[in-house]
């Protein structure tokens, strides 16, 4: 390490032990436009061959149940889930479920017998299902991933469970009931599931309510922030943490969180004091806001690298911020990490090296003098892939930035 630097304490370095994601973002993109939007149900593609007034529960299409069961995995496999299948045993028992929920234009998970249309069957898929009213098949399961008011977001947690393997689905022309739980289930899963997802995430479908997720994770005590661009902290309200709902969770509200923007736009998440196996564990990941189109348009002097995931200058190193604090570094990177912070104030600093899926590889306190300094670290063992440098002062400001090791 070189420069001008008045201390500078190690005290972790861990070499990453998988090969890192290169860049995902024209994949990103392609799923959305070739999957996700694709996925759509209109009235007449449904297809209900069932009737409210002779309480006939009927069927749906193929093509319904097709694209409902690729829009659920094309969110799973937004957050790096496997894919879930459906049961058509159990469809019968959930277009029973969905026919009672449009005969009573209501939703509940324990229908009264007096219910218009009420079977036994029907009554315990509504006890076991995600319910929608209003939207049908695919729709539906874009509202049971966004969860608009539900502070449990209990309906995305039970579609990104971990472990989950089989769902059964039924719907009617305005409801959909989906099969979640007292389904067959796969092995303990123990990812890190964000949503938005870490990584690149697609505009339209950024939620109000953001959600992380870990099996058998006590989020209790948990504490979350967040900042956005050129590390400005965010405003968030975090919910009560409530299980019961797929895989242990924590939902907090951001506020002013940009989804318009022409330019691609990082948001840091910071969540601490997560116990698990009995031990404080912390997570910090980046997600990166984008619009539906690649390559993205870049701001002024910058163009878009695939090489290096994002928009850079021509000689490769990113334009510093304007404030107390910069940071600026030579991008790509082999074996040396050599980091420039311009610091106005002279105060102690974290400095961090996060790897593209969340794993910290430096940690280390920054005593640095007023001025300009070098800081130098061997990156020589680091597999290849994105890797993401923040640095955080004592007053709270954060910046990030992205480098690519090759």
């Amino acid at each position: 390490m070189t420069g001008r630097i008045a201390c500078l304490t190690l005290l972790a370095l861990l070499l990453a032990d998988t090969a890192q994601s290169q860049c995902t973002r024209s994949q990103i993109i392609s799923d959305y436009n070739n999957i996700y939007l694709t996925s759509s149900v209109s009235d007449a593609q449904l297809v209900w061959t069932g009737n409210l007034g002779s309480c006939n529960a009927g069927t749906i299409s193929a093509l319904a149940q097709t694209n409902t069961l690729n829009r659920i995995n094309y969110f799973r496999k937004l957050v790096g889930l496997g894919n879930v299948t459906f049961d058509a045993a159990l469809q019968s028992r959930c277009q029973q479920a969905a026919l009672m929920m449009a005969a009573n234009n209501a939703l509940s998970h324990t229908p009264p017998s007096s219910w218009l249309c009420y079977t036994s069957e029907g009554a315990a898929a509504a006890g076991n299902a995600n319910l929608a009213l209003g939207a049908h098949s695919a729709s539906a399961i874009t509202l049971y991933i966004n969860d608009y008011g539900l502070t449990s977001v209990g309906h995305r947690r039970w579609i990104l469970y971990s472990r989950a393997s089989v769902f059964g689905h039924g719907s009617a022309m305005k409801s959909d009931a989906l099969q979640v739980f007292n389904t067959p289930t796969g092995p303990v899963n123990t990812k890190n599931i964000a949503f938005p997802a870490a990584g690149f995430s697609p505009a339209p479908l950024v939620p109000a309510l953001w959600s992380f997720s870990k099996h058998n994770a006590n989020f209790t005590a948990a504490t979350v922030s967040m900042t956005g661009p050129s590390g400005t902290p965010v405003s968030l309200t975090v919910a009560e943490v409530k299980n019961g709902y797929g895989d242990n969770t924590i939902v907090w509200t951001p506020s002013g969180i940009v989804t318009n923007s022409t330019y691609d736009i990082n948001y840091t998440v910071q969540i601490g004091n997560v116990i698990v196996d009995g031990s404080p564990q912390s997570y910090t990941y980046t997600v990166t806001i984008c619009q539906p189109s690649h390559p993205p348009q870049c701001p002024a002097g910058k163009t878009w690298s695939d090489a290096y995931c994002g928009c850079m200058t021509p000689t490769g190193i990113e334009d510093a911020d304007q404030g107390n604090m910069s940071l600026i570094i030579k991008n790509p990177i082999s074996e040396t990490l050599e980091i420039k912070v311009i610091n106005k104030t002279g105060k102690e600093a974290q400095l961090s090296v996060v790897s593209y899926s969340g794993q910290t590889v430096v940690e280390s306190p920054v005593c640095i003098e007023s001025g300009e300094n070098i800081l130098s670290f061997d990156s020589s063992g680091w597999a290849k892939g994105i890797y993401f440098v923040v640095i955080k002062d004592n007053d709270g400001k954060r910046i990030v930035r992205k480098v690519i090791r090759q």
